[in-house]
C-alpha cells in the first residue's frame, strides 16, 4: 500500500542498452510489510496507517466511507492502488506541479493535492500539454469517489496505455517457481 515513484525500481533487460528490450518496473518497499487480520474491523477505521500520505486516496482519511465487508475492503484497497498509480503517472506526465519535500537528504516529488488534481489534469488536456488519452485515464484513476475510478479494464482499453499493457503481457516470464 505504498506505491510512489521512489518505490518503483527499473531493471535493464539482459544485455542492457537501449536496444536490448524494454526495462522492467518492479515495486519494492518492505518498510510497511506486516501481517493484517482482514477480519478485524479496526483496520477499516484506520487504513491511513500504511502508505505515504501524498499518494494515499481521500478515502484513507475518512473511515465513514468504508464498510467492513471483506469484498468492500478489497475493492477499496484496489481503488486506492489505482489512485496511487494515477499520482505516479501525474508526476511522469506533468512533472513537479505538486511540489516537493526533502526527505532523508533527498528531494522527493509530490503529486498534485487532491483538491486541485482534476482541474489541473483537465487544464492540461484542454491545453494539449500531453497525450489527451493518457491525461484522461489519469484523471479517471484519481477521481475523488473511489467507486468512480478507472479499473484495469479501463486501462487496457485506453489508447495510450493499452498497447503498452499488451506488449508487457507478451514478454516471456522472468521467474519460474522451483519445481
Amino acid at each position: 500500500r505504498d506505491l510512489k515513484p521512489e518505490n518503483v525500481l527499473t531493471a535493464a533487460p539482459p544485455g542492457g542498452g537501449p536496444g536490448g528490450g524494454p526495462h522492467i518496473a518492479k515495486l519494492a518497499d518492505f518498510g510497511l510489510a506486516r501481517s493484517v487480520d482482514i477480519q478485524c474491523p479496526d483496520h477499516a477505521q484506520r487504513p491511513g496507517h500504511a502508505g505515504t500520505r501524498a499518494f494515499m486516496p481521500p478515502e484513507a482519511f475518512d473511515s465513514t466511507r468504508l464498510e467492513c465487508s471483506i469484498d468492500k475492503l478489497m475493492h477499496v484497497f484496489a481503488m486506492g492502488d489505482w489512485y496511487a498509480m494515477g499520482c505516479c503517472l501525474v508526476l511522469m506526465l506533468l512533472g513537479e506541479r505538486g511540489g516537493s519535500i526533502v526527505y532523508a537528504q533527498r528531494e522527493v516529488l509530490l503529486p498534485l493535492p487532491v483538491e486541485t488534481m482534476q482541474a489541473t489534469l483537465q487544464e492540461a488536456v484542454d491545453n494539449g500539454v500531453e497525450d489527451s488519452g493518457a491525461l484522461l485515464m489519469v484523471q479517471a484513476m484519481t477521481r475523488e469517489n473511489f467507486m468512480e475510478r478507472a479499473t484495469g479494464a479501463d486501462m487496457r482499453s485506453n489508447s495510450f496505455f493499452g498497447p503498452g499493457i499488451l506488449a508487457v503481457e507478451r514478454l516471456p516470464p522472468r521467474y519460474a517457481p522451483a519445481a
